[in-house]
């Protein structure tokens, strides 16, 4: 019998979401927003972003290099939810 990957990717259900949501507070909801809508690393790149980093014209937002995963700079497009935040 094959054993199931321990890393395995899990995704919230919509009902898991929103529960999720009504339970939290600012600042803490901020940041599940940046994790479910960016797909950021809490600790290591959404903790790290910067009001420079965000580019509410484009609806875009920047992970700086030194705090990326593989040392490169990414730009990550936001969705409405993530720019009202």
């Amino acid at each position: 019998m094959l054993k199931e990957p321990r890393n395995r990717t899990r995704f919230l259900y919509s009902d898991e979401e929103a529960r999720l949501l009504q339970a939290t507070r600012e600042p803490i909801r901020t940041l599940i927003l940046v994790g479910i809508y960016a797909g950021l690393r809490i600790e290591s790149e959404a903790l790290t972003l910067q009001w420079d980093d965000v580019d509410f014209k484009n609806n875009t937002l920047t992970v700086q290099a030194a705090y990326a995963k593989r040392g490169e700079c990414r730009t990550i497009p936001i969705n409405h939810l993530l720019r009202e935040a």
